[in-house]
């Protein structure tokens, strides 16, 4: 309002945009119930992701070990082989 002016304003919305109280609060439960469903939803698939990164470190480190002693066990023959090796 301008100094001077001798109207009254009011901060009324226009007659076509009025919603009623139970819009608004169905509004504001639609919104929430997405973001929780979303929410959800992301829990669930960063959880998953978790169980599939320790299933994969889990198994990968079996199979270092399992390597590792196929390693030793073929090693060994040939360290059998030069210690009863009689010499000539």
């Amino acid at each position: 309002m301008r100094a001077g002016s001798g109207g009254c304003r009011s901060a009324r919305p226009e007659p076509g945009l009025q919603l009623r109280n139970t819009e608004v609060w169905l509004f504001a439960l639609v919104g929430l119930l997405s973001t929780a469903m979303l929410g959800g939803f992301l829990l669930m698939v960063t959880g998953r992701s978790h169980r599939i990164e320790n299933a994969v470190r889990e198994r990968t480190a079996a199979l270092q070990a399992e390597v590792r002693e196929r390693e030793v066990a073929q090693a060994a023959p040939a360290r059998k082989r030069t210690a009863f090796q009689e010499p000539s």
